[in-house]
């Protein structure tokens, strides 16, 4: 099967391409064309592979095009099978005439008590567009979806950039309404957000969102579920707690879910404590080497399922950050503050901060504080630091043109790469 699907009219041309086989395939480079050709790289995920465009240059789809994708017979699976014969799909995308709208987030977990939203933005080529977004009308309908088929969308959505857009064919509509852009938007050009006229019972829902000019998707989950998450290097902190009675989930199990495509059993699985509390480091991650699951724009995805002792379900993806080399406030607690936020032409910026060892780091005795605009240094001062970490000053300046000023604090003596903290005036 494909997304698009064959045949598939007014695509987007922010999507990407997904081709899903009978067994997990092998590397597919040397039998993959798409005419007019699209510049991309491939991804992996179970029986499924994705073509990713590069969103610019050559690898940018252009609008109201038809193009042909082929697989080239000999394309090999990884259980011994081999693609007899070729395959090939076409699809031709939409035109940007008309609005064009977007979702700020595809993915949602919303109470049972609360009415859902769907948060909307113009695209930003339609400016001169000026109000038409408030004279459309939106169609909204919304679909159950199973577990499943929530996960993968979730998936989608978190590693692609731009989450396929999912066939409804089938699935059970539940609600569907009209809501006008003056209700939507009221006096704002570009963004706006539709609010369900009622709530939903606990579930996992696909929200599809029509008008001329654009269709978009949301995902919904509703569940009474709450979960704090902090994510520090490799180590992860999960609470879990019920919206609905106030009280922890004491014994939440929870599994990573490496790839819903693959039909794997959960590759870790993990209990709560009595408070509800969890913590674990991420599997196979390593920052520094940028290696991690589920990898995607720099960024590595771990996709969690958590259930409660009474059956509740909730679905999430924990993203970590990697860095090219250790970052200095990995190792201290960094704070800088001053005391306003709005200063005159000529005037004083009194401030105070603190840089505090974590755990085994050595204690700093000088901070370097450079002020600058825009990237470019104009002045640094150095200031020392007491032993309980605490540092204040004040900078006085003449003259200065209108607009933002820098504060930037590192320790004395290392490079500018080396910063670990700044505050924006």
């Amino acid at each position: 099967s494909t997304l698009p699907a064959d045949g598939g009219a007014g695509v987007p041309t922010e999507t990407v391409l997904e081709v899903t086989f009978s067994q997990p395939p092998e590397d597919l480079d040397g039998f993959f064309t798409i005419d007019p050709p699209v510049e991309g790289s491939f991804q992996y995920y179970g029986s499924t592979a994705v073509f990713c465009p590069t969103m610019s240059g050559d690898g940018e789809f252009k609008t109201e095009t038809e193009y042909t994708v082929t697989i080239a017979a000999g394309a090999r699976g990884k259980d011994g099978g081999t693609l007899a014969e070729p395959y090939t799909f076409r699809f031709t995308t939409g035109a940007e005439e008309g609005l064009g709208f977007e979702v700020t987030t595809r993915a949602e977990t919303v109470l049972t008590e609360d009415y859902p939203v769907i948060d909307l933005y113009t695209w930003a080529k339609q400016y001169k567009a000026d109000g038409l977004n408030r004279t459309l009308d939106y169609e909204v309908a919304v679909y159950r979806l199973n577990e499943e088929d929530y996960l993968r969308q979730l998936y989608r959505a978190s590693l692609y950039g731009e989450m396929t857009p999912m066939a409804t064919d089938g699935l059970t509509e539940v609600l569907r309404f009209t809501q006008s852009g003056e209700e939507i938007f009221g006096e704002a050009n570009y963004s706006g957000d539709i609010v369900f006229p009622e709530t939903l019972p606990a579930g996992w829902y696909l929200a599809s969102v029509e008008a001329p000019g654009g269709a978009v998707q949301k995902l919904l989950q509703v569940q009474d579920t709450a979960v704090y998450t902090q994510i520090s290097g490799d180590q992860v902190v999960l609470w879990f707690n019920s919206a609905a009675s106030g009280e922890s989930l004491a014994g939440a199990k929870i599994e990573l879910i490496r790839d819903p495509f693959s039909g794997e059993k959960p590759a870790y699985t993990f209990t709560a404590d009595e408070n509800g509390v969890l913590t674990f480091a991420l599997p196979d991650f390593d920052a520094e080497a940028g290696s991690g699951w589920n990898t995607y724009n720099g960024k590595p995805h771990y996709f969690y399922r958590a259930t409660a002792a009474d059956g509740t379900v909730y679905y999430d993806v924990i993203s970590g950050y990697f860095v090219e080399s250790r970052r200095l406030n990995w190792d201290y607690f960094t704070f800088l503050y001053t005391d306003r936020e709005l200063y005159r032409r000529e005037d004083t910026i009194h401030f105070w901060g603190i840089v505090r060892p974590r755990e085994d780091a050595l204690p700093i005795r000088e901070v370097e504080l450079q002020v600058g605009r825009g990237g470019e240094a104009m002045e640094s001062l150095t200031v020392p630091v007491s032993e309980s970490g605490i540092f204040t000053g004040e900078y006085s300046y003449t003259g200065l043109a209108s607009g933002g000023l820098e504060f930037i604090a590192y320790p004395a003596g290392l490079a500018d790469e080396e910063k670990n903290y700044h505050h924006q005036i």
